[in-house]
């Protein structure tokens, strides 16, 4: 338990809790974990699912099928990130995709209801719970508009060229440092991690940029 506590106390939605405004949080929220094998479906499209997840152990991924049995990655769940929040505060929300175990996961789940519909409304952890859940959907939200502007373009230079844009843009420098992998930005830009090294080179080649593993430098047309 003394390990799920240090895991838990460092996310962004416990923020600001005093030790015993945290512990009543978590017995409202009723707070459980659950163990779930590789390649086990943590989460199923179709389900009503009340809980949201925070990943303690292990990595999974978002992804939809669709009615041929086609595959559409969308997205890792790393160690130490969440998910479901959005439809966890509605009771009972329809989920749209499938959480996938990639590795052995150690999941911990909260009732995010519990907190939005309270049977006593004069708790403190509640109003910084709520802040903390606010501010991470807002953070969420921008992480999947970055996606979707990435993602827009039929083709890998396109998808490539828009998601070094808004990391220049977010480092408010055409000279950055990329926190991701190849492996990790395929998967983000949905392209065949070969497709994503050959397409680098060409634009390397043709000087639009420079890079040198993790470090880019865009060099923007005059």
């Amino acid at each position: 338990m003394d390990y799920v506590d240090h895991m838990v106390r460092r996310t962004d939605w416990f923020r600001d809790l005093t030790e015993e405004e945290y512990r009543e949080a978590l017995k409202h929220m009723n707070a459980h974990v659950a163990c779930f094998q590789a390649g086990q479906t943590i989460k199923k499209a179709g389900d009503r699912f009340s809980a949201a997840g925070l990943l303690l152990e292990g990595k999974a991924r978002y992804e939809r099928k669709d009615w041929t049995g086609g595959i559409t990655p969308l997205g890792s769940i790393r160690k130490g990130g969440s998910f479901n929040e959005i439809y966890a505060a509605k009771w009972h929300a329809i989920e749209h995709l499938d959480i996938i175990a990639e590795e052995d996961c150690e999941v911990l789940f909260l009732y995010i209801h519990t907190v939005l519909y309270p049977r006593q409304d004069n708790t403190n952890w509640r109003q910084k719970v709520l802040k903390n859940l606010y501010l991470n959907a807002i953070e969420e939200n921008q992480k999947m508009l970055t996606k979707i502007l990435c993602t827009g373009s039929h083709t890998a230079r396109g998808r490539i060229a828009a998601f070094l844009q808004e990391e220049a843009t977010r480092n408010h420098s055409n000279t950055f440092r990329l926190s991701m992998s190849r492996k990790g930005m395929a998967e983000f830009l949905n392209l065949d991690r070969s497709a994503l090294s050959r397409e680098l080179m060409k634009m390397k080649q043709e000087g639009l940029l420079d890079y040198h593993r993790n470090q880019f430098t865009l060099h923007p047309l005059s």
